[in-house]
């Protein structure tokens, strides 16, 4: 069985900050980007929502061993979504 991938928006963009396998640009579509408050964070975030006709350019990268845990921890104030398929080259 291969590892998983997760598609990134923000900062998992950011190849410096993290070091999962096979990372690849890709498309997201029927999402878009949105700025969001929550009393979880005192400054807004970056979020995504589902639209159809949108889509969104990021990454996407192996989850090593399926470790779903480390990734979410690092996005801790984030609720991982099965977001559907991906383009990528």
């Amino acid at each position: 069985m291969s590892d998983p991938y997760f598609f990134g928006y923000g900062s998992l963009v950011n190849l410096a900050t993290h070091n999962y396998g096979d990372p690849r640009p890709a498309t997201l579509r029927g999402w878009r980007r949105l700025w969001c408050e929550t009393s979880y964070r005192k400054a807004a975030f970056l979020s995504i929502a589902p639209a159809p006709g949108a889509q969104i350019q990021g990454l996407m990268a192996q989850v090593k061993g399926g470790d779903w845990q480390a990734l979410d921890a690092r996005e801790a104030g984030y609720e991982r979504q099965e977001a559907g398929a991906s383009d990528h080259p």
